[in-house]
């Protein structure tokens, strides 16, 4: 497990240092608006785990989705404050 300077934690299925650095990745590519939403990511396996602090708008959404793209993964799943929200119910939720 590791910690972004903003206060992003990153964690990997079983610590794995690759997982670790392809999350360094993203984070690196990403906008410090779209990082200050975000309390951590997790790569297990390939698939990425955003837990927002906040519900987030479909743009940044779609930021990590492309970064995590760009690691030649395409399996996410968004949580709001460690809670799971279907991806059905974004469009009826106020976002950030």
């Amino acid at each position: 497990m590791s910690e972004t300077p903003s206060r992003i934690v990153l964690s990997a299925y079983e610590a794995a240092p690759h997982g670790i650095q392809r999350l360094a990745r993203v984070v690196a590519g990403c906008p410090s608006t779209t990082l200050e939403l975000m309390q951590g990511l997790h790569d297990h396996k390939g698939t990425l785990t955003i837990d927002w602090r906040s519900l987030p708008s479909s743009s940044h959404r779609g930021i990590m989705v492309d970064l995590w793209a760009e690691q030649c993964e395409y399996c996410w799943e968004h949580l709001v404050d460690g809670r799971s929200c279907p991806e059905h119910a974004w469009g009826g939720l106020q976002a950030a």
